[in-house]
C-alpha cells in the first residue's frame, strides 16, 4: 500500500519521468542515429576506393601489355614474372568487376541511408553480405597469386639475370622479394579483416528493429 505522505518517493519511477528517463511508451525514446552517420561515411569511403581500385586494375592490364612489347627475349626474370601473372589475368578482371559492382551498391546504399529510404536499408544490408564474401575472395586470390609468383621467381638462377650480376646480389634480391611478399600478404589480411569487421557490425546495426523503424 502506497504512503499518502507528500514526502514519500513514488514507488513507480515512471510516474513522473524526468528528461533523462524513458516514459512508459518506448516509441517516445529518441533513436540515436550516430551509427547510421558512421556507416554512411564508411560506405562512401569504401565505394570510392573500390571504384579507384577497378580503374587501377584496368590501367595495370594496359601497362602489362606495354611491358610485354618492351621486354627483351633474353630477359628471363621478366618472362618468369609475366608467366606467373598470366593465369590470374581473367580472375583478376572478374574480381575487379565484382568489386566495382559492390562499390556502386555501397554508394547507392549510403545515399539511401541518409534519405531514410527502405530500399537504402535493404541495399546497405545486401552490400554488407556481399562485402564479406568479396573480402574472403580477395584474401584467397591474393595469397594464391603471391605464392605462385614467388615459386616462379625461385626457379630463376643467377645466370638467368645476366653475366654481370654477382651471386650475392641475386640472393639479396630473392630475400627482399620474399620479405616484401610476406609483408604484402600480412597487410592484405589485416585490411580484409578490418573491412569484414566493418561489414559485420554495420549489418548488425542496420538489422536492429529500432533502426529499421526509421526507414519508410
Amino acid at each position: 500500500m502506497e504512503s499518502n505522505s507528500p514526502f514519500a518517493p513514488p514507488t513507480n519511477t515512471y510516474q513522473n519521468p524526468q528528461s533523462w528517463q524513458a516514459g512508459p511508451n518506448a516509441g517516445a525514446v529518441p533513436v540515436q542515429t550516430t551509427g547510421l552517420t558512421i556507416i554512411f561515411v564508411l560506405f562512401l569511403i569504401f565505394g570510392f576506393l573500390g571504384m579507384l581500385s577497378g580503374a587501377g586494375t584496368v590501367l595495370a592490364l594496359v601497362f602489362e601489355d606495354m611491358f610485354k612489347s618492351m621486354n627483351k627475349a633474353d630477359n628471363v626474370l621478366m618472362q618468369k614474372m609475366q608467366e606467373a601473372q598470366a593465369p590470374f589475368r581473367i580472375p583478376g578482371l572478374i574480381f575487379a568487376g565484382v568489386n566495382v559492382m559492390l562499390s556502386v551498391l555501397l554508394l547507392v546504399g549510403a545515399l539511401g541511408l541518409m534519405s531514410r529510404k527502405q530500399w537504402g536499408l535493404n541495399i546497405s544490408r545486401l552490400s554488407c553480405k556481399i562485402g564479406l564474401l568479396v573480402e574472403v575472395l580477395r584474401v584467397g586470390l591474393g595469397i594464391t597469386q603471391q605464392v605462385f609468383t614467388m615459386s616462379s621467381f625461385m626457379q630463376v638462377s643467377p645466370e638467368d639475370m645476366g653475366r654481370d650480376v654477382p651471386p650475392d646480389a641475386f640472393q639479396v634480391m630473392v630475400v627482399s622479394m620474399s620479405v616484401g611478399m610476406i609483408i604484402g600478404i600480412v597487410m592484405m589480411i589485416i585490411y580484409a579483416i578490418g573491412k569484414m569487421v566493418v561489414y559485420y557490425l554495420s549489418n548488425r546495426h542496420l538489422s536492429k528493429p529500432e533502426i529499421a523503424g526509421l526507414f519508410s
